[in-house]
This record gives C-alpha cells, sequence and structure tokens, in this order.
C-alpha cells in the first residue's frame, strides 16, 4: 500500500517524553499502512541512553528519527543564566526542525512563562545535588554552579555508607531505567512515582500499585486520583510541589517506608492491588479491538486522513 500522508511528533526533551511519542507511534503505523511518522529528536545532556534506545527501534518500517539536538557547547552557553535556561533551549532547536518561523504562540506554556519553569527546572537540578539517599546514578554540579546532571563514576561517593552492601542483589543504583520493560515484570509488586500521567497509565495497565510522589504540573491531582478517587494508590506526599517554598520542603524516609510497607501489606490479599488488578484487566480490553482506547485511535488515524485527503 502506498504511504499518503507523513506525521511529525515533536516530543519534550526527556527520555519519558521520546518513549511515549515512540509508543503511541508505533500503534498508529500497525493498525494503517497508509501512514509514516518522523519523530524529531530534541535531548538534554543527561539524557543517557537514548541514542541506544533508537537504534534498537531501526527494523520497525516507516518510523524514522531525525536529531536536531544543539551541540554541548550551545547549551553551556544558555546554562549561564538559569532564568532564562528553558526559554533559550526549546527555541535553539527550530533552524534544524523548520524551514519557516515557528510562531512562538505554539510553543508549550511551559516554554514561554519564565516565571514558572525556569525556577521549577533548576530546582530539580539543586535537588540532585542536595539529596542524601538516590536511586539513581546522576551527579551533582560543582558547588555554587548551575550544571544539568551527569553520570557519578563512583556512585558510593553520594550513597550512605553500607548501602552497596546492604542492598545487594535485592537492589540496584542506575541512571535512566526502561520503565516499561520494568513495570511489566511479574516480580515488581509496587512503584513510587511522581504520578505523571503516563507512569499512571503504565504502572495500571501492568497492573502495579503506586505510591504517590508528586512533584509539580498536574501531578498532585492525579495523586489524588489514584489515592482517594480509584484506590489504587498510597501516599507517600500527595501535597508535595518542587520550588513552592522558599525553605527545602524534605520528604523524609519514615514517610516513603510508610507509603511502601502500606503498599506491600498484606500481599494478594491487599485491597489497592485486588483494585489495580481490576484495573489491569480494564485496561488491557480497552487496548483490544473492540475497546475504546483502539476505537479511538482508529477515529484519530480517520480523521488525520480526511483532512489531508
Amino acid at each position: 500500500m502506498t504511504t499518503e500522508a507523513e506525521l511529525v511528533f515533536i516530543p519534550s526533551a526527556g527520555a519519558g517524553h521520546l518513549i511515549s511519542a515512540v509508543e503511541i507511534a508505533k500503534l498508529i503505523l500497525n493498525r494503517d499502512e497508509r501512514l509514516c511518522i518522523s519523530i524529531l529528536i530534541m535531548k538534554f545532556p543527561m539524557d543517557f541512553g537514548i541514542q541506544s534506545y533508537i537504534e534498537s527501534l531501526s527494523s520497525i518500517p516507516r518510523l524514522q528519527f531525525v536529531d536536531i539536538s544543539v551541540d554541548e557547547k550551545t547549551i553551556g552557553g544558555f546554562m549561564s543564566n538559569k532564568e532564562t535556561f528553558i526559554i533559550n533551549f526549546i527555541p535553539s532547536h527550530k533552524p534544524k526542525g523548520f524551514k519557516n518561523p515557528y510562531p512562538a504562540k505554539f510553543l508549550p506554556t511551559m516554554a514561554t512563562d519564565q516565571g514558572v519553569m525556569h525556577a521549577m527546572f533548576f530546582d530539580l537540578v539543586t535537588r540532585f545535588k542536595e539529596t542524601k539517599v538516590v536511586i539513581d546514578s546522576y551527579g551533582p554540579p560543582p558547588k555554587g554552579q548551575f550544571e544539568l546532571p551527569t553520570n557519578y563514576e563512583n556512585v558510593q561517593e553520594v550513597l550512605p555508607k553500607g548501602f552497596i552492601e546492604r542492598t545487594n542483589e535485592v537492589g540496584k543504583v542506575i541512571g535512566w531505567a526502561p520503565q516499561v520493560a520494568i513495570l511489566s515484570h511479574p516480580a515488581v509488586g509496587g512503584f513510587v512515582s511522581h504520578c505523571g500521567w503516563n507512569s499512571v497509565l503504565g504502572s495500571l495497565y501492568f497492573g502495579v500499585p503506586i505510591a504517590t510522589w508528586p512533584l509539580f504540573a498536574e501531578q498532585q491531582m492525579n495523586a489524588f486520583a489514584l489515592v482517594k478517587e480509584l484506590g489504587v494508590g498510597v501516599e507517600i506526599r500527595m501535597d508535595y510541589f518542587v520550588g513552592k517554598y522558599e525553605h527545602v520542603d524534605i520528604v523524609t524516609d519514615k514517610e516513603i517506608e510508610s507509603g511502601i510497607r502500606l503498599l506491600m501489606a498484606n500481599g494478594d490479599d491487599n485491597e489497592i492491588r485486588k483494585k489495580v488488578k481490576e484495573m489491569k484487566e480494564k485496561s488491557n480490553a480497552a487496548m483490544k479491538e473492540g475497546g475504546s482506547s483502539y476505537a479511538s485511535l482508529g477515529l484519530l488515524i480517520e480523521d488525520v486522513i480526511s483532512n489531508i485527503s
């Protein structure tokens, strides 16, 4: 069948955004051979693993990736002013992505609202430096400077004494993680999540209950829905906001422990786990032919085709 249209996806920088875009692209391509999809790639320097991930998808027909990333020297220049980093970062990709001027009004609000986004982004970067117990291997910037996180050469530098020995064979310290592969593994019994919508959908689809720790955007609302409305999660801290207060708001180890213990208590008899299992069955049914998600994707494809023909 001849390809009739090309769709262009422009996910925000970050592995999580890219993977979500790829998954919806694969669904569309599997459903309709009339379409091909190009995904434009923007990368932060700490987006470890993205290149190998892209290379693993080379065999998918009618899917291509266009790397429009700017060089590290340019990004380094943006880092000199934390208040305008995000404002400069996204527009700097425009010469590589479009032949014609791209109107600023089409950019996401977070890319143009200096009063919100720069504080949020750099608060996150700073917290990598302040964290005393970590679950990844990102490194902090030099003291007094604002830089994007990098991989630690030696994670022992920031972990509590004896941490590696105590968690040997039961835990692992890593950087970027293949979240879908982890959530789909039968050994995973719970998920401590910031409650971004992609993480919520993935967790429920694979039947993994969530311990909620939202950070910003709509994540507090998602956490409330999971805990209070649907009963498929427990609270670590639902009212936590990155950058909301001048002081550093610390989520304590006791809060984290309490949430995880509540999530894992009573095994399969846990009421939360039972509700998540029901949600898993409904989510899987929605994706199959005749399901609501399957039908909605078909309507989207037909709308695209009809608007270009």
